[in-house]
């Protein structure tokens, strides 16, 4: 029997769907195969969460996940007790079609569902074998098993695999129906049959998710706990309220997260949240009696989470996580658009980004009116390394610099009185003692720390503060470098200003502990032969002479016990010693040339036979020496 034209149509158009959905799946897999991306390699832990989130059971409080790592036996198993596959399910899994449709209304229901993201998952293996129960309106439960195939390079061979794996699931039909099911059960699982590259890649999603899933569980009520080989690893508290009797946050919340770790024992970590419209800020503390503690978020932990880490977006560097189910992720989801081009979806994005730092300045606010512990940890924050997903124009104007102009004028640095100080007060700067070694950073305040000039950090936090302003955003007026320090010191220009400027009774003992930190800080320099060579080399005149004006060091000569009236005989004749001898007390004198008794005698002699000289002053000069001679040889006649 021929067939019609119909049925010639109907067989084209079924071909070109398996053509279409082979294409984009070998498509896609050519993609992750020659991708560079090392982020991929973390990602496939977050799919699967992901999707095992969006398939919640509504029966139960949360979903609860298990992933299993036997690296002997080169597998991953994923399982968790979400609701049962439906068709739809499994044949747009099996094709690959996302079954999502994600908007600003639905957001936070589905953050994504065996899309393209999911892909991402034959990282560990290009065949993966699923396990589950189906189910539909009015069907009975079944069990389900189908292998997903992607290891072909070629059309045909996808077309292959894909028609496969239907006719798998479609065999559901024949199978037994379940007499009983259990919504608690783990009854999804997927299973990954791992080579070398595989097993890298099941390390490095494993070690991320150490990082980032606390935080994760922070912002999701919906994963109730999530087990690794066995050990409950992870459970998520609820969130409880916080109230302050001194101002309106009823936008803050505090979130503790139970951790459960076999290696370490019940750790508890804890984040303050605040929550806005379309996001939500997080910053870690520790909970005190009265009150609480900062502690820094880790730098390899994502700054930006569309409910799951946007892994990648680490060197944003904020000292915050921002999540928004809001987001308009980038397609490999390692982070958001955020560039000049001002489309619908970078716009929106802006807008959560702007609300979110509104509700840090805000954060900042409370903590400094708390006086929480470790303010500190507020301040760190850097600028980010280029990327095509983020103007970093518009990322320094609205986000780095209101977080600054915040920073710069809250009391956030407990001084080394004890007192709490903003960076930039109304007379005086906060000095930040800045130098790549941390004993001269010790030594540097330890010097200064005292002197009501300077207004320093508590100790222990000047290392937190130097690693702070390592970072360019800040303004190095701040940074409290041994140059600087020599500048502010050489500028008083004599002992006695010196004295009356820095508030010093003894000048002298002052300078001699500040050329030790001097020479501590230039030890093993290759610019400077010694302390001497750094102040005259960077014009600092601040080695006192015996007049006790500062002086550079090329203008100076080190006293080697010349006597005091020699040096009066010679100040008549023909030079003031006084102006170019050091200090005789200053210890940076021994790194100076030497003039002694005999040099000056010398001069004193030229001096005599000049005829330049008044007769007068030669005569006066040649009595002064007869007496001193006189004085010498009866000093020495003594028994």
């Amino acid at each position: 029997m021929s067939s019609s034209f119909r049925d010639e149509f109907e067989k084209s158009k079924e071909a070109a769907y398996h053509k279409v959905v082979a294409s984009k799946i070998l498509d896609l897999m050519d993609k992750l195969r020659e991708s560079n991306n090392p982020n991929n390699r973390k990602r496939w832990i977050w799919e699967l969460l992901q999707n095992a989130k969006d398939v919640r059971n509504p029966s139960l409080n949360g979903v609860d996940i298990s992933v299993t790592f036997a690296s002997e036996e080169n597998k991953v198993i994923f399982q968790h007790n979400g609701s049962p596959f439906s068709v739809q399910n499994i044949t747009f899994l099996v094709e690959q079609i996302s079954t999502k449709e994600r908007s600003e209304d639905n957001s936070e229901e589905t953050t994504g569902k065996f899309g393209t993201g999911f892909l991402t998952t034959h990282l560990l293996s290009e065949i993966v074998d699923i396990e589950g129960i189906l189910t539909g309106d009015g069907l009975p439960y079944k069990k389900i098993q189908v292998r997903l195939d992607r290891s072909s390079d070629d059309i045909e061979g996808i077309i292959a695999s894909v028609q496969k794996s239907l006719k798998q699931a479609e065999s559901v039909e024949s199978a037994p129906d379940l007499e009983l099911y259990d919504p608690q059960e783990l009854s999804t699982s997927f299973s990954y049959h791992l080579n070398h590259e595989g097993q890298e890649t099941a390390k490095s999603g494993l070690l991320d998710l150490q990082v980032s899933l606390p935080i994760t569980l922070s912002f999701l009520d919906v994963i109730s706990s999530v087990t690794v080989n066995g050990q409950v690893l992870y459970i998520r508290d609820k969130a409880l309220p916080l109230e302050f009797s001194d101002d309106s946050t009823s936008n803050l919340k505090y979130s503790p997260i139970l951790i459960v770790s076999s290696h370490s024992g019940d750790t508890t970590c804890e984040f303050i949240q605040c929550v806005g419209e379309l996001s939500t800020i997080l910053i870690s503390v520790k909970r005190l009696d009265d009150s609480f503690e900062l502690t820094q978020l880790s730098e390899s932990l994502p700054r930006l989470f569309c409910d799951f880490p946007l892994v990648g977006s680490e060197f944003l560097s904020l000292p915050f996580v921002l999540n928004s189910s809001a987001f308009h992720p980038t397609e490999p989801r390692d982070g958001i658009f955020l560039t000049d081009k001002d489309t619908k979806k970078t716009l929106f994005n802006k807008k959560i980004i702007s609300e979110a730092v509104s509700s840090y300045v805000s954060l900042i606010d409370i903590a400094a009116r708390q006086q929480w512990k470790n303010l500190h940890v507020l301040a760190h924050i850097k600028k980010p390394e280029a990327s095509d997903w983020l103007s970093e124009h518009w990322y320094e104007l609205n986000v780095i610099d209101p977080i600054l102009q915040k920073l710069y004028t809250t009391p956030i640095v407990c001084l080394s009185d004890g007192s709490m100080s903003a960076l930039i007060a109304k007379d005086y700067i906060v000095d930040i003692p800045f130098n790549k070694k941390q004993e001269v950073r010790e030594a540097i305040w330890e010097l200064v720390k005292d002197v009501e000039f300077f207004r320093v950090p508590e100790r222990p936090h000047i290392d937190a503060w130097y690693d702070i302003f390592c970072n360019k955003v800040w303004n190095n007026e701040h940074r409290l470098t041994i140059e600087r320090l020599s500048k502010y010191l050489s500028e008083s220009q004599n002992l006695d200003k010196f004295s009356e400027d820095f508030k010093i009774e003894d000048p002298i003992e002052f300078l001699n502990r500040y050329f030790e930190v001097l020479e501590l800080a230039l030890e093993n320099s290759k610019d400077f032969e010694n302390s001497a060579d750094f102040l005259e080399k960077k014009g600092y005149a601040l080695i006192p002479n015996q007049e006790g004006v500062f002086c550079m060091a090329s203008d100076l000569n080190q006293d080697l016990g010349i006597d005091d009236c020699l040096k009066v005989i010679a100040k008549d004749l023909h030079s003031n010693l006084y102006a170019k001898l050091a200090h005789t007390s200053i210890s940076i004198a021994s790194q100076l040339k030497v003039r002694t008794r005999n040099d000056v005698i010398e001069g004193i002699n030229i001096a005599l036979k000049s005829p330049q000289v008044e007769s007068e002053k030669k005569r006066q000069a040649c009595n002064q020496l007869t007496s001193l001679f006189v004085t010498s040889k009866k000093l020495s006649d003594k028994p």
